[in-house]
Parts: C-alpha cells; sequence; structure tokens
C-alpha cells in the first residue's frame, strides 16, 4: 500500500497554482535514471559478495549485535 497526500497551493491570482505530492515509499517510484544509477553503485558490491570489505564488516556488527542480544546486553 502506497501513502501519499496531495495539497494545491495557490499565492495569488499572477503565479499559477502548485500541486505538491508527498509520497511514503519514493524509492519505489524513483525515475529510470535513478534506479539505473543505484545499480550501477550497488552491483561491484554486490559481485563482491561476500569477500568485500562492506560484507565482512556487515557480518562481524551483526555478529557482534547478536551476542549482545543472547547475552541480554
Amino acid at each position: 500500500m502506497v501513502a501519499f497526500a496531495l495539497v494545491d497551493l495557490t499565492w495569488s491570482r499572477e503565479v499559477p497554482p502548485l500541486s505538491v505530492i508527498s509520497i511514503d515509499h519514493l524509492p519505489t517510484l524513483l525515475p529510470r535514471e535513478a534506479s539505473e544509477q543505484f545499480s550501477e553503485d550497488l552491483l561491484p558490491s554486490l559481485l563482491g559478495f561476500p569477500e568485500t570489505r562492506e560484507w565482512s564488516e556487515a557480518k562481524a556488527l551483526f555478529q557482534k549485535k547478536l551476542r549482545e542480544a543472547e547475552l541480554g546486553e
């Protein structure tokens, strides 16, 4: 479910009205170019799974938080 709000703003007769929309799931509705750029930026990290620094740091942090949760910290 996508929630959004649409508001029409009017300042004066000389300025045309402006419609503003707020969407809570904006990343799923981004323009094609932004999605392609995001994919280009993410792909090297995904192709390096699990050997790259990002993945090893994420795994170490996950394991640390898991130990803390098991110890009740």
